[in-house]
């Protein structure tokens, strides 16, 4: 995967933002990381679902709390993914959607595929 530089980054700021090089190496940090199963969460994502949707229409995996923390949370946890509800995590309406973070790093692996 090529790492995410200013180039690749054209059009995701306003123009009046410059994104810094300690910025540029966490998007990096992130996109190295993520699985081909997050990448598809990701761009499942773009309207919110349930994480009953994305695990088992998407993924086609079960809806279990290890599928959660291995597919869902890691995207939660860098901000990748956002909650509909966010002072009710565990709210059975909970409903999961991708982040701008998240489109950047959506935008970079499609690019570099």
């Amino acid at each position: 995967m090529e790492l995410i530089n200013k180039h690749n980054l054209e059009g995701f700021f306003p123009e009046n933002v410059n994104p810094t090089e300690e910025i540029l190496k966490q998007y990096n940090a992130l996109a190295l990381q993520i699985t081909p199963g997050q990448i598809q969460i990701l761009g499942d994502s773009k309207t919110p679902k349930s994480r009953k949707e994305i695990l088992e229409q998407n993924l086609n995996i079960s809806n279990q709390t290890k599928n959660f923390r291995t597919h869902i949370e890691p995207l939660l946890e860098n901000k990748l993914l956002g909650r509909t509800i966010k002072d009710k995590p565990t709210s059975k309406l909970q409903k999961y959607y991708i982040t701008p973070l998240g489109k950047v790093v959506l935008a970079v692996y499609k690019k570099n595929k």
